[in-house]
């Protein structure tokens, strides 16, 4: 069995090794984390091992979190070190995603390193799908590589050493053997993340961060509608 403090360490080498990906990781989950300025509902859209999730509630430890992702290995170590929090295994690249949340409305959305993986058109539909299940003047926010040139992501021996590392742990051995998915390294400019948050019907859509090919975009629910808010708390 995963221990917590055995998770929190496991974590802290994947924040390690994501930075060869997002040189700005720890700022840029600092943005992430204060766009829910009170506690509220908030979904982490593929998870991972909750790094963002953690930091989220050691600011708001009141908020109702959900971690979303599509590794067994991952949400095992997410479950370790964040007791009590809702976990759902499920495959954000077919529509049925939706389905397998534990609430039909979310205050906030956010996700961080995670949208690349998918090609455009998916991409596109994933972005109407997030929308559906905000509740009224929710906010998304995702953070991610988005150079205004092509870019290409070379592969890492960091990222093949950590995983290479968890499968040798028994608690973890089987479940990274159970991994699929694969990533479309599908990165557009902060440019096109707009314009395809618009057409999926959110209201406003901003940059809250950007440096060096890197950006975080916010898009805010529109207020109206159906459905009643969760939440008073103005978006951040």
């Amino acid at each position: 069995m995963l221990t917590r403090e055995e998770a929190l360490a496991i974590q802290s080498d994947w924040d390690r090794q994501q930075e060869v990906y997002l040189p700005y990781r720890e700022e840029v989950a600092g943005v992430l984390v204060d766009v829910v300025g009170a506690p509220a509902r908030v979904l982490d859209l593929a998870g991972g091992t909750g790094t963002l999730a953690g930091r989220l509630l050691d600011r708001l430890p009141e908020a109702e979190v959900t971690v979303l992702d599509l590794s067994p290995a991952l949400l095992a170590i997410a479950e370790a070190s964040l007791p009590g929090v809702e976990l759902v295994r499920a495959d954000l690249g077919a529509p049925g995603w939706v389905e397998a949340l534990p609430h039909k409305e979310y205050d906030f959305v956010l996700t961080m390193t995670a949208m690349h993986c998918f090609a455009e058109e998916r991409l596109r539909q994933l972005y109407r799908e997030v929308r559906g299940i905000l509740a009224p003047g929710g906010v998304f926010a995702n953070a991610d590589r988005m150079p205004d040139a092509p870019a290409r992501t070379e592969p890492s021996d960091a990222w093949a050493r950590w995983w290479a590392g968890i499968a040798a742990h028994p608690a973890l051995e089987a479940l990274v053997g159970q991994q699929n998915g694969t990533s479309a390294d599908f990165y557009p400019p902060v440019a096109w993340h707009g314009e395809a948050l618009r057409a999926a019907g959110f209201a406003e859509v901003g940059t809250l961060w950007q440096q060096q090919g890197q950006a975080v975009v916010r898009a805010l629910s529109a207020p109206g509608g159906p459905g009643t808010p969760r939440s008073s708390a103005p978006p951040a």
